[in-house]
């Protein structure tokens, strides 16, 4: 087994040592902690990480939408903590204040305590660093606890139980994520996002998108270079614009992916570009 695609944070930094010593290259398409850019020679990225997104994130929130007291809520993982760390250090650099951080345990169902004392520090914004069903369910809270903020977020919350659970509160959340359009009129692009809504029943999201360059990566390799997983690492060190469905790509020499973000909200239940 030349090569292995795997997610979540916590997994990939935990099985990269051993990929790494067994020359197996590990592909990441939904990751996004900056402690991946050094899990070793035989890791790659297709997600952007955090060190990346969320710097660009706070610093649309303090520049663009000149906002100065935010709390953050975070699930308490390395994708989490990334995503607290990186944007407390950005923010607060510009001149911000971070009134509040409250961290909840992956998979609990109810933040209403965290929340509460959100609402206490009186925040101008929150930032959730959330993904699947806990950002839907912490939106519902949200608005069940009466809490006036504008919401912000990262890639981790384009999923369809923020739409399901969150509701009205989740319309207008702000994001960032990679610039993947399932409506795009790309043939590549078209031809995927086709054949996941006839399978799924619903349109790809960049999750979906990632996995499938990510697979489409490691095949090309295989097709140039052959099933060896050292020869396919250094065939991904050379991908340079490759020309995917979640966007043009390239891998730097941590094996970080180089694609376009985009600031993203939700409009009437869907994802779409921000525009202003």
């Amino acid at each position: 087994m030349p090569a292995v695609i795997s997610g979540f944070s916590s997994v990939v930094l935990a099985i990269a040592p051993l990929t790494n010593k067994d020359h197996v290259v590990l592909v990441n398409p939904v990751a996004s902690s900056a402690r991946l850019s050094q899990a070793g020679d035989y890791e790659f990225n297709v997600m952007p990480l955090m060190s990346l997104t969320v710097t660009k994130l706070a610093e649309y929130i303090k520049n663009e939408e000149k906002l100065k007291k935010v709390a953050v809520i975070y699930v308490n993982t390395d994708f989490g903590v990334s995503g607290k760390t990186i944007f407390k250090k950005t923010f607060e650099s510009l001149g911000g204040q971070v009134v509040a951080e409250e961290s909840y345990t992956d998979g609990d169902s109810d933040a209403r305590t965290q929340l509460a004392k959100i609402k206490q520090a009186n925040p101008e914004a929150i930032y959730l660093v959330t993904t699947g069903k806990s950002g839907g369910l912490i939106l519902k809270q949200i608005g069940e606890l009466g809490i006036k903020a504008k919401l912000f977020s990262t890639d981790g919350i384009e999923t369809p139980e923020t739409i399901s659970l969150g509701g009205k509160v989740a319309e207008n959340l702000i994001y960032i994520s990679p610039a993947f359009n399932a409506k795009s009129s790309h043939p590549a692009v078209k031809k995927f996002a086709d054949a996941f809504q006839k399978k799924y029943n619903l349109a790809p999201e960049v999750y979906a998108a990632n996995n499938y360059d990510a697979l489409k990566l490691i095949a090309l390799a295989i097709k140039n270079v052959g099933p060896n997983g050292e020869a396919i690492k250094n065939y991904l060190y050379g991908v340079k614009n490759y020309d995917g469905v979640s966007g043009i790509m390239s891998f730097d020499s941590n094996g970080d992916v180089i694609k376009p973000t985009i600031i993203k909200t939700i409009k009437n239940g869907e994802f779409v570009k921000l525009e202003k």
